[in-house]
């Protein structure tokens, strides 16, 4: 039995394309943070982004807007940034795998190449994704 000719071929960005650690983001907030129990990056992480209970959670359901995400984080872990402060060290976080990249720039003509991702909207990697595909 012969197996169909590939057609296309699709890639995950995040952590895939773009490796990232959410715990950079937690280091960062936590020295803005005026609740004293949030200055620890690791109880900051564990807030935001715990498997059951983390703030992210509603977030990455689509449940609340990037504002009204950072609305919730400012009042309960008292953070001293305005919104436009924030987004830099919530999307910031992403390192292109060059490997992978350039496996990808190789196929390119060869086949038809799709990114997908669940990337939030507050993340900033177009430029990325239009110089890759």
């Amino acid at each position: 039995m012969t197996q169909p000719p590939i057609e296309t071929i699709l890639y995950d960005l995040g952590n895939v394309i773009l490796p990232f650690n959410n715990y950079q983001i937690a280091e960062k907030l936590s020295r803005t943070a005026q609740r004293k129990e949030f200055q620890d990056p690791q109880k900051l992480f564990s807030y935001l982004f715990d498997l059951q209970k983390g703030v992210i959670n509603r977030f990455d359901a689509g449940k609340v807007s990037p504002r009204e995400f950072f609305k919730s984080i400012k009042e309960n872990i008292g953070l001293s940034l305005s919104f436009d402060e924030f987004v830099p060290i919530w999307s910031d976080i992403f390192v292109e795998d060059q490997e992978v990249s350039q496996i990808i720039r190789s196929q390119k003509g060869r086949w038809r190449l799709g990114l997908l991702s669940n990337t939030d909207p507050s993340t900033s990697i177009t430029s990325f994704q239009n110089s890759l595909l």
